[in-house]
């Protein structure tokens, strides 16, 4: 007896159809049946790429004309969401309810990590995913990609030994988002690698008029057993190639990563240890198949409703230390899946 195939509905198309198309041949246990985005032209061209048939241009239509032909929807942000703010705003905002629509249609849910804005909205969706019985899955995560798994697969054999200190740089040209946008990924990373949800944060902010749109934040965590992560970004530099570069420093090693030419170091005793790669996008592909396999067997994703509530309790004691300018509390359980 075969095993069934998880067939996908892709909504919101990025316009980078040689890389998706790649994904789609790659990816196993499941295939892309339906596109749906408000730019038909785009949409058409992401299905074809993908080998979907149906296209649409929005869930909802997919799900009054074609629910029967898909299993699960993968939300991604749109290209054309990136036109203005307010036209990014609007498209977001549609794409939350859309997910909500999609639990209720019993269909199983992979949400771009950046796309609920608020705990709120993040709670709306993991909440209707339960009580629908489907997965649910955050996706765009920084976990898939080879230095994060790399410098937790030495954190998990103790390698590095105890997590001492993380700090993260992520530093880009000019442009507004929201706190959430900024710093979900790096936050989730940061509790994953600690295991823990910090139980202080810090945050400050300069730049901008906006309490939630900073263009430069600094987050000091401290987390249960003396661990610390200090990480800042901006979004204030002149235009050009963005930064992004983290490091560990454990009780016996240290490790550190950037995006220049994806030179990766190991501190372990000794002489340091380069490891040269391309990063790419790979992690995205192991990502989709993660969420594809949780479907079929029938077990949780390997980042999902959990980490994503955990994720905004943070980002609303960041918030909360923004409004008052001193350290919050931000306790509670964290369970790793």
């Amino acid at each position: 007896m075969s095993e069934p195939l998880i067939r996908l509905a892709l909504v919101g198309c990025s316009g980078d159809n040689a890389f998706w198309g790649d994904l789609a041949m790659q990816l196993t246990r499941g295939n892309f049946s339906v596109v749906a985005d408000a730019d038909a032209s785009l949409a058409s061209s992401t299905a074809q790429a993908i080998g979907a048939s149906i296209v649409v241009d929005s869930l909802d239509e997919a799900l009054d004309k074609y629910s029967d032909k898909f299993d699960a929807v993968v939300f991604r942000p749109s290209a054309v969401q990136e036109t203005a703010q307010g036209t990014k705003a609007q498209g977001t905002n549609a794409q939350i309810s859309s997910a909500i629509t999609a639990a209720k249609a019993h269909k199983h849910v992979l949400l771009a990590a950046t796309l609920a804005k608020t705990s709120a909205e993040a709670e709306a969706i993991v909440a209707a995913c339960e009580q629908a019985d489907v997965r649910f899955g955050l996706g765009d995560t920084l976990r898939f990609a080879p230095d994060s798994r790399a410098i937790q697969a030495r954190l998990a054999d103790g390698s590095l030994g105890e997590p001492g200190l993380l700090r993260v740089h992520r530093w880009r040209g000019s442009e507004e988002v929201d706190v959430a946008e900024m710093v979900i990924r790096d936050i989730d990373r940061a509790i994953w690698l600690f295991g823990a949800i910090p139980s202080e944060v810090y945050a400050l902010g300069r730049g901008s008029e906006k309490r939630n749109s900073p263009n430069y934040l600094q987050l000091h965590f401290g987390f249960p057993g003396g661990g610390m992560a200090i990480l800042d970004f901006s979004s204030s530099l002149p235009d050009g190639e963005h930064y992004d570069a983290w490091s560990v420093i454990g009780s016996s090693g240290a490790a550190y990563a950037d995006d220049h030419r994806n030179t990766h170091l190991l501190f372990g005793g000794g002489n340091p240890e380069a490891l040269i790669s391309r990063q790419g996008r790979g992690h995205v592909v192991l990502e989709q198949q993660a969420f594809v396999d949780a479907i079929v067997d029938q077990t949780l994703p390997p980042v999902g409703g959990n980490d994503c509530r955990v994720a905004h309790r943070v980002i609303d004691a960041v918030l909360r230390s923004l409004a008052t300018g001193e350290a919050e509390t931000c306790g509670g359980d964290y369970v790793a899946v």
